[in-house]
C-alpha cells in the first residue's frame, strides 16, 4: 500500500540522475515499473547476489528453517512502493502538481497540510523545495523553480482572486 493505513500520509519518491561513475557495473539501477510507483534495486551484479538470496532463503524455508540473513538482504532489494515515483526525467512542473498543489488546495480551504522533504545529503531536496534560479531574475518564467516558488505563486493568485470578489484581507499564518 502507498500510503500509511488510517492516515493521510504519503510518500513519495524523486530519483535524481547519478554522478558519473568512473566504472559503471559499480552502480546500483533502479527498477521502476509501468504505473510509477513501485521501485526495485538491482545490484551492480545484474540482480545474481539478489537471485541467490531468494534462492537460499526459499531453500532455508523447504528445509524447516525461518530464512534468516539471506532472506533479509533479498528483501533489501524491493520492491518498495510509494504514492508515485519520479524518474529522473520529471520535472518541477510534476512534482508540484502531483505532490503539493493538492495541499496548497487544501491549505486555502482552512486545512493543515505539510510537505516534508527527506533524504541523504546532496539528494536534491533543495533543488525540488526551491529550484535552482541561476542567479537570473524572472523566477515566475522559470521551469527550474521548485515546491516553495509554486506553492507561494498559488497563495497570491488565491489572494488576488479573494480581492476580485471583494474580501479586502487575506491572513496567512
Amino acid at each position: 500500500a502507498n500510503e500509511c493505513p488510517g492516515s493521510r500520509i504519503a510518500v513519495y519518491l524523486r530519483i535524481r540522475p547519478p554522478p558519473p561513475a568512473s566504472d559503471a557495473e559499480e552502480r546500483l539501477v533502479l527498477d521502476v515499473d509501468a504505473d510509477e510507483t513501485h521501485v526495485t534495486f538491482v545490484p551492480p551484479d545484474g540482480g545474481r547476489s539478489a537471485a541467490a538470496a531468494r534462492d537460499y532463503d526459499d531453500e532455508e524455508r523447504a528445509e524447516g528453517g525461518g530464512g534468516g540473513a539471506a532472506g533479509v538482504a533479498a528483501s533489501f532489494y524491493g520492491p518498495f512502493v510509494f504514492k508515485r515515483v519520479f524518474v529522473e526525467s520529471a520535472t518541477q512542473q510534476d512534482v508540484y502538481e502531483s505532490c503539493a498543489r493538492p495541499l496548497v488546495e487544501r491549505t486555502l480551504a482552512g486545512f493543515n497540510a505539510t510537505l516534508f522533504a527527506y533524504g541523504q545529503t546532496a539528494s536534491g531536496k533543495t533543488y525540488t523545495m526551491t529550484g535552482d534560479y541561476g542567479g537570473e531574475s524572472g523566477l515566475a518564467e522559470r521551469p527550474c523553480r521548485g515546491v516553495v516558488p509554486r506553492a507561494l505563486e498559488d497563495v497570491v493568485a488565491f489572494a488576488q482572486a479573494r480581492n476580485a470578489e471583494g474580501v479586502e484581507e487575506v491572513t496567512v499564518a
